[in-house]
């Protein structure tokens, strides 16, 4: 029986039958150092990860809301790859304060059959740019992807996500809601590339956003190639 392969962070692996694995990403070592980790899932393995990105016990405290402190770069990486009709149901829960501004690049790869379930849920209180690619090598792998945004004061976020169709009779489903108040700024970039090899694939795109008070902005920017 073919085991999920889940890896932390460098010379960390866990193996075996994991039903639910909880991962907290805190903000640790030089400034500017990406964290991050990876989660591999071979042939057949079927998992469930919970991810949490938060600040250090340095960088948290009671005014972890306000944007008088020195901003300080938090950037983070995941790499995700899933095996030949692998299942992945994956919970990403990110609430930065203020000061740390996070730059987030996740790169996910899904081979035949492999089926990803991703929620996203962020309430980053400071800038950030967050950018995802889904590939899809194999025939008849699929992504369902649920992101919730929220973001007040004068937050600022751009979302980047692609998913990029290689293989035949792939499927995509993408859904992105956002509220925003106060002078917050977010904006939405998604593209569905679809190569010529990707005969019969399906792919959906949709972005929502409520504006609660004048002043904010919401963007949505959906392309097509």
């Amino acid at each position: 029986k073919a085991h999920p392969e889940i890896q932390t962070e460098p010379g960390e692996t866990i193996r075996g039958d994991v039903e639910r694995t909880n991962i907290a990403i805190p903000l640790r070592g030089d400034r500017g150092s990406v964290q991050g980790g990876a989660i591999y899932l071979e042939a057949h393995a079927r998992a469930q990860v919970f991810i949490q990105y938060e600040a250090g016990p340095r960088q948290a405290g009671p005014d972890q809301g306000t944007m008088d402190r020195e901003t300080q770069l938090f950037r983070t990486s995941l790499e995700i790859h899933l095996g030949p009709y692998a299942q992945l149901e994956l919970f990403v829960l990110s609430s930065l304060p203020a000061h740390l501004m996070r730059e987030a690049f996740d790169q996910l790869t899904l081979e035949e059959g492999s089926r990803l379930r991703w929620t996203d849920v962020g309430f980053d209180a400071g800038k950030g740019t967050y950018e995802r690619n889904v590939t899809f090598v194999g025939k008849e792998s699929e992504l369902d992807f649920a992101g919730a945004y929220g973001a007040a004061c004068s937050t600022e976020g751009t979302y980047l996500l692609t998913t990029h169709h290689r293989g035949p009779r792939t499927k995509s489903r993408v859904y992105i809601k956002s509220a925003l108040k106060d002078s917050a700024h977010l904006i939405f970039k998604g593209l569905i590339h679809i190569e010529e090899s990707a005969a019969g694939s399906d792919a959906y795109l949709s972005n929502r956003n409520l504006v609660l008070n004048d002043g904010v902005r919401a963007e949505s920017l959906p392309q097509l190639k």
